[in-house]
């Protein structure tokens, strides 16, 4: 399967995945070289932007438009995104699908993340191939907005 040719004088349609890292500095942000799930979705051609933290994510979506928001919540944390207050501030922010990855979560917390406005919601045991995967689904419902260009 080829590239798609842009007729000239428009610009591509670029993809933004807001990659939100839930350990760590809460207002950080980091390369997408250091983190794998950041790497597979720069490679599948996404625009990858990573922060790190609730605080960091909600400064970031007040600025910029991302397409797609990805919670990643590592092994290091014990599902530190749990509760719904955290999620619905989120949601209320921006109408981009949001998708978490939590470790080990409780279906309690599977079930206040998706009622909170989550759009799907795992456990980050899938791996990063099936995380892609999931990223692209959801953005297939949700085309791209016209604002976005490379």
């Amino acid at each position: 399967m080829g590239l798609k040719a842009v007729p000239l004088g428009l610009k591509a349609v670029c993809r933004t995945v807001l990659l939100v890292n839930t350990n760590g500095d809460p207002t950080g942000t980091q390369s997408s070289a250091r983190d794998p799930l950041g790497l597979a979705l720069a490679q599948a051609g996404y625009h990858v932007s990573i922060v790190r933290g609730i605080q960091a994510a909600s400064g970031f979506i007040m600025r910029n438009r991302p397409s797609i928001i990805v919670i990643s919540d590592p092994k290091e944390t014990q599902s530190s995104m749990a509760g719904s207050d955290q999620w619905s501030s989120l949601r209320q922010l921006t109408d981009a699908p949001i998708i978490a990855f939590l470790h080990h979560p409780t279906q309690e917390q599977v079930l206040e993340a998706l009622d909170g406005g989550v759009d799907d919601c795992q456990t980050d045991a899938t791996g990063i191939p099936e995380q892609v995967s999931r990223v692209r689904a959801l953005l297939r419902r949700n085309p791209p907005r016209q604002d976005h260009v490379c």
